[in-house]
């Protein structure tokens, strides 16, 4: 199953690796997933209902799936195919076969079967009967498993499968949301089956959450090898950027190029200042200098950050992360996060790993310290390093030797919220992240909020029971509104609130962004007890998270709820040439009040073979308004990263480093809060005016003209400027 393997010793004395019977290799896991049986035991899952209203409503939201006929026959040869196999699907998602993936199939198979220790551990335990034993009118259209209902194994085999996967595919937020999606149909299957509840889906979901930090550790060898199967990397370290771009290069070489025109010299990344590197237009960058001499960085200004994973012990991060405040929205429960955890004792054990490494320490690692790595370690990620880019970006700090970082308000604090594996368009996950996100303005602290995470809309059919949400009253509701949506633009009237536009080089926003620029269509819900429901939290709950309590409130919240008081910012990229990027999104209506930042525009050293015959020829066509750089940053370690090997950097002249309207939306963050420091008045759409009018399109190459407003159909208000924002900021304090 893993691919290690001992050079030092003939092979003519030892059983190849590639000869195991995966199928008989995953017992060798065993004795090290048992080490951590009292982990498994202490995990806590909620009762399932054996009478009573609760248990009457899955029987009968069972009985109107037996009914559906036309439904139930659609789903029946997929329903069969996966009481037998489990993989199929996913290895069809990800067009990965056994030639070629000698270690991602066998990992599906490996948490399919780990997985069922610790549901039949919990089916003892609980031992809740089948819904044909409980209602004989049930049909199950497969045979009855031999075991109990709670939690359901199916359930939690495939969301097991699915967050091994986004372990391994890293920073695809799409593809791991259709991984998700593909789990979930599997295990909701079995409800229409017949042989399940929902809430044993729910509790399988549930129970794989819990026990993935677990076995990521357990089978860390397997992971690292489908990580490097699926990333392609051979193990020559045949990274395909080349020259200064590779992992073995040194440090002052994956700088990037430094500028100079005029005998003038910078250090500084071009998108801090721009003064002609690599063939860049000079003045296309955010105007920096400047700003961090009007502005004194205020250390109890935040930066929420809700995105990928995050190394919140890279050296560059780590001083300024707000570890009390962080947040692992994907394995909120384990391991559990240290009481005193903080930059100091985050960097204590930093420097005892070190030395231990060097032989220097030959003491084990204390409890506490165990307990700090694990939770840092399930924090980040080994295929993710998006999160850990973006922070860079913003707080990443330039006084550590050799570092090729620097953040735009290095000095203020950040605010990660890990939310890698909750971009499936669910209404639970909708829900969930909804109520996080209207918890972020009562900390009590200056804040911004950047969202650079994509967010497909719901399914039209994303309802619980397919039948609209059930109010307190017994009411239906077929609601429009995204929970998630609705609280970005709320909090959005609190404190700003930065998105990317998007990623596809269309002509318009993506229907996340408009739901969201609309405050989530809320004006369509009517009560309170409406309100709740959609949010999926209880009518006493609205009090803290809004501020109401009565449908006069809610009419009042609704009139409060207007684009002029938004803080949202809406973010695209440019490239170092002055042109907007070819994947940024814009509004050819000029509404949506967008701003651009510097990003990358690169071509890969070598398209691929594949590349589409019309995507080539754009390319091509585009050639001379192509940028040459992308964003230098901080960068995620061995495969993890944009650079392959132990760069801790990724250099802007990696033709695969890190770009994209998250790296712009990024910088403007980071802008906000230099506009905060200098006032902690600010309103939300203080800022964001503040943004729009300081930015210009004279540093810009523009293909067409503005319109009489001065906003260009591609470029909106133009390359924001912190040194003007923050004047602005100024003035306003005055």
């Amino acid at each position: 199953m893993s691919k290690s393997k001992s050079k030092s010793k003939s092979k003519s004395l030892n059983f190849p690796d590639s000869y195991w019977d995966p199928g008989l290799e995953i017992y060798t896991y065993y004795p090290k997933f048992f080490e951590y049986y009292d982990q498994l035991k202490n995990i806590k899952l909620p009762e399932p209902a054996r009478e009573g209203d609760a248990l009457h409503a899955e029987i009968r939201e069972l009985l109107r799936k037996q009914n559906d006929r036309e439904e139930r026959k659609r789903r029946r040869d997929d329903i069969l195919q996966e009481a037998t196999s489990l993989t199929v699907k996913y290895a069809n998602a990800l067009l990965v076969a056994s030639a070629s993936s000698p270690s991602t199939l066998p990992l599906m198979e490996a948490m399919n079967d780990i997985s069922l220790i610790a549901v039949m551990h919990f089916k003892k335990q609980f031992s809740r009967p089948r819904p044909n034993q409980v209602e004989p009118a049930i049909e199950p259209m497969i045979p009855v498993p031999g075991h109990p209902a709670y939690p359901s194994g199916h359930s939690t085999q495939n969301f097991l499968i699915a967050h091994a996967l986004a372990e391994v595919i890293g920073d695809d937020a799409e593809l791991i949301a259709r991984i998700f999606e593909i789990a979930r149909g599997v295990a909701v299957n079995r409800e229409w089956a017949g042989v399940h509840y929902s809430s044993d889906t729910d509790a399988g979901e549930m129970l794989a959450r819990h026990l993935f930090p677990i076995v990521r550790e357990v089978f860390k060898d397997l992971i690292e090898d489908a990580i490097e199967e699926w990333q392609e990397f051979s193990d020559d370290s045949d990274h395909p950027a080349t020259g200064a771009q590779t992992a073995g290069s040194a440090t002052n070489a994956m700088a990037g190029p430094k500028g100079q025109v005029g005998g003038a010299e910078t250090d500084l990344p071009w998108h801090l200042k721009n003064v002609g590197q690599n063939g860049g237009k000079p003045g296309v960058d955010i105007g920096i200098e400047e700003a961090w001499k009007k502005v004194d960085v205020d250390k109890n200004v935040r930066v929420v950050l809700l995105d990928m994973a995050v190394h919140l012990d890279h050296e560059s991060l780590v001083e300024n992360i707000d570890f009390q405040n962080a947040l692992n929205l994907d394995y909120p429960d384990l391991p559990k996060k240290p009481s005193e955890l903080c930059a100091g004792s985050v960097m204590g054990l930093l420097a005892r790993e070190s030395r231990i490494k060097s032989g220097e320490d030959t003491a084990l690692l204390t409890e506490g310290e165990i307990q700090t790595r694990q939770y840092l370690d399930a924090f980040a990620s080994r295929s993710s390093a998006h999160g850990t880019a973006c922070a860079g970006v913003i707080v990443g700090s330039h006084k550590i030797a050799g570092s090729i970082c620097r953040g735009v308000a290095p000095g203020c604090q950040l605010i990660p919220y890990r939310a890698m594996t909750r971009t499936e368009p669910t209404l639970k996950n909708r829900q969930f992240l909804a109520r996080k996100v209207l918890e972020i303005p009562g900390k009590g602290l200056r804040q911004v909020l950047l969202c650079p995470l994509p967010f497909d809309p719901l399914p039209s059919g994303e309802r619980p029971n397919g039948n609209g949400i059930t109010t307190s009253n017994g009411s239906s509701m077929a609601t429009t509104v995204d929970p998630l949506a609705f609280a970005l633009a709320f909090v959005a009237t609190k404190i700003p609130v930065i998105i990317p536009i998007g990623n596809d080089g269309t002509s318009e926003l993506s229907p996340f962004s408009v739901q969201v620029a609309a405050f989530g269509h809320v004006g369509s819900i009517s009560s309170v007890d409406e309100l709740a429901c959609m949010l999926g939290v209880d009518k006493s709950d609205l009090k803290s998270l809004l501020g109401i309590e009565s449908d006069k409130d809610l009419t009042t919240l609704k009139t409060s709820l207007r684009p002029e008081e938004s803080g949202v910012v809406s973010v695209g990229a440019c490239n170092n040439k002055g042109y907007r990027s070819r994947y940024s999104q814009y509004d050819t209506s000029g509404n949506s009040g967008l701003v651009v930042a510097p990003s990358d525009d690169v071509l890969p050293p070598e398209m691929p073979a594949e590349t589409d015959p019309e995507v080539r020829n754009e390319i091509k066509e585009r050639a001379e308004k192509l940028g040459t750089l992308s964003i230098a940053t901080t960068d995620g370690p061995g495969r993890s990263g944009y650079v392959e090997g132990d760069g801790k950097y990724t250099p802007s002249t990696n033709g695969y480093g890190f770009g994209g309207t998250s790296a712009a939306a990024a910088q403007v963050a980071g802008i906000v809060a230099l506009m905060l420091s200098a006032n902690g008045n600010l309103t939300p759409s203080e800022v964001r005016h503040g943004l729009q009018i300081s930015a210009s399109l004279e540093p810009l190459v523009l293909d067409t003209k503005p319109n009489e407003n001065g906003i260009h159909q591609e470029l909106g208000y133009g390359l924001v400027n912190a040194t003007a924002a923050i004047e602005f900021a100024s003035k306003k304090k005055k």
